[in-house]
Parts: structure tokens; C-alpha cells; sequence
């Protein structure tokens, strides 16, 4: 391994060793991401590493009377500017495959 791997490398040890799922594929054989490395080697050159990706969350305000949705990163956020108009928050979790 060189230098220039063992820095790219460096932020997925660093996560794995926090306990965070890493992913990996082989560009020889493999184009969709691996999971799973209980113990992963970073030493195959042809292997490409990154840190799991997590879900995004936002809710989304519904409301009546032809007001368009509003989309906000967080709950708070979505209960602070909410209007008398609003039938309802959802809460959207991106399905990660």
C-alpha cells in the first residue's frame, strides 16, 4: 500500500474501528457495493472501499386548501414553521439498497 492509498484509506479505518459498517467491490468483479467485512483487508489494490451510507430523514408538512408540501430537515423544524393549515407531518426515510 502506498502513501496516497493509506490516506484515502484512512477516514473507512478510522470508521470501522468506531464501529461504523464499511462497504467494499472489487472493480474486477464486482459494480455494486459489498457488505458485510467482519475483517476487512484494505491491502487488494483493486479493491475500493467507502463507509456505509446512512438513510436520509427529513418530514415533509402536508397541507389542505392548495398549499404546496414543505419539505424540512428535521421535526423541529417542520413543527416551528407549520402553518394553521397543516393536516399532517410525515416523516420520509430514504430506503437504502
Amino acid at each position: 500500500m502506498n502513501r496516497e492509498r493509506a490516506i484515502k484509506l484512512l477516514p473507512v479505518i478510522r470508521a470501522f474501528a468506531d464501529g461504523k459498517e464499511v462497504e467494499w467491490r472489487d472493480n474486477d468483479l464486482y459494480k455494486e457495493w459489498q457488505t458485510g467485512a467482519q475483517e476487512p483487508t484494505f491491502d487488494e489494490p483493486s479493491n475500493e472501499w467507502r463507509i456505509k451510507p446512512e438513510p436520509r430523514e427529513f418530514w415533509i408538512n402536508i397541507y389542505g386548501d392548495g398549499y404546496e408540501p414543505c419539505v424540512h430537515p428535521t421535526l423541529q423544524s417542520a413543527e416551528e414553521e407549520c402553518s394553521p393549515a397543516r393536516k399532517e407531518v410525515i416523516k420520509v426515510r430514504e430506503v437504502m439498497e
